[in-house]
């Protein structure tokens, strides 16, 4: 059964808010009341609208604002700044949206190896070897959630909320892009044993699995990669 959740007078941190999916949930939550820090690499047009719609600090106590902090999630430094930041400007966090995630480029991609393939970016010669992929889908995601689950911890006060975006991608398969649909299946076995968190200590914790969405910048900019996303729904 679900349980409702009030969320006007908290303050959310949103991963990959300047565009898609992470915008939409940003706005929707500050349509409901919600300060929001978006945390990105850039800001898309409607993203910067929708900052200077909510300016931080708020003119008015009863209207919710928004911020800005340049994060790559990928980073943990960055991640650790990202953190401070929005403690800084909102004086505490109550939701974060670990939605930032990319779809399976060919600088990062099981058919273009390391070493092998002029695409990759990946470091063939690294000492602790990597995958970008797997650093934004999987790495990033977590290493936010530790910091997240840690300061709610040490703030019993504040009731954490924690929510993953992740993909229809992790319960489907496909041969083009097997790191992408194996980094959203790797954020769902770390959820789950984390489902205890509310009965125990009093943090929600969830996971949500969007569909392909043809409006996707990534996807509009690409017919062929539509074309995939599409194929995966109806092969």
């Amino acid at each position: 059964m679900a349980i409702e959740y009030e969320v006007k007078g908290k303050v959310a941190l949103v991963t990959g808010a300047g565009s898609g999916i992470g915008l939409a949930i940003a706005q929707r939550l500050l349509n409901e009341g919600c300060s929001v820090m978006i945390a990105d690499l850039a800001l898309r047009p409607e993203a910067e609208t929708t900052i200077a719609n909510f300016l931080h600090p708020s003119p008015s106590a009863d209207k919710p604002s928004a911020a800005f902090h340049k994060t790559d999630t990928t980073n943990w430094a960055q991640l650790k700044s990202l953190w401070a930041a929005t403690l800084e400007k909102f004086g505490r966090v109550d939701i974060v949206v670990n939605n930032a995630g990319i779809f399976e480029p060919p600088w990062s991609s099981f058919w273009n190896p390391p070493g092998v393939s002029p695409e990759s970016k990946d470091d063939a010669d690294a000492e602790v070897g990597s995958y970008h992929i797997f650093n934004m889908n999987t790495i990033g995601p977590i290493r936010l959630a530790q910091i997240a689950i840690d300061y709610w911890l040490q703030n019993r006060e504040v009731k954490g909320n924690l929510l993953w975006v992740s993909s229809m991608g992790g319960y489907i398969h496909s041969i083009q892009t097997p790191f992408y649909f194996a980094s959203k299946a790797a954020v769902l076995s770390v959820v789950k044993p984390l489902q205890g968190l509310k009965k125990l200590v009093g943090i929600r914790n969830s996971i949500i699995y969007p569909g392909p969405m043809l409006r996707n910048p990534h996807l509009t900019k690409c017919p062929s990669r539509a074309k995939s996303h599409i194929y995966l729904r109806h092969p």
